[in-house]
């Protein structure tokens, strides 16, 4: 509820309904709130379109699916995480080397990005920049389907 009055502000500037005091020894004080608000704003927006710029795609992908398919939309979204796993550096130990971890970890300095999206033939599309020889390609995308609820709306892409 916070966040959507701090959206609307601005808003409500332009149509007047929040105006400078009529006494003038509370204008400094409106002055210094209202130059807060300003700043609060762009650290807000600043963070909400870094937020965007990463999870954009796969909040995409999320609204992509209906209510009544949200298995695919987990499954999607780990699908990523996996295919991410399958083909980027990993290690068993901390990034220091000093813990053995329980569960296998990207190396993020060396992660090799997945992206999904739906298709216009409502074909679910993973693809990743990092290029796939065919045997490799074959091998993911056999493994894909195995694994996904709508196997035959499911493929690999190239970019």
């Amino acid at each position: 509820m916070c966040l959507k009055g701090l959206l609307r502000y601005p808003e409500l500037q332009v149509v007047g309904l929040v105006t400078q005091p009529d006494r003038p020894a509370e204008r400094p004080l409106f002055t210094k709130i209202n130059a807060r608000i300003d700043e609060m704003e762009s650290e807000f927006m600043a963070q909400m379109n870094k937020l965007l710029s990463v999870f954009g795609p796969q909040l995409a992908l999320y609204d992509a699916f209906s209510d009544g398919e949200q298995t695919m939309r987990r499954q999607a979204i780990d699908t990523i995480e996996n295919l991410e796993k399958l083909t980027s550096p990993t290690t068993w130990t901390s990034a220091k080397g000093e813990v053995k971890l329980k569960h296998l970890e990207v190396v993020q300095s060396k992660r090799i990005p997945w992206t999904a999206h739906m298709d216009s033939g409502n074909n679910l599309v993973y693809e990743s920049k990092a290029p796939l020889d065919a045997k490799a390609h074959s091998l993911l995308e056999n493994r894909l389907r195995a694994h996904v609820s709508r196997p035959s709306h499911t493929m690999l892409g190239t970019v």
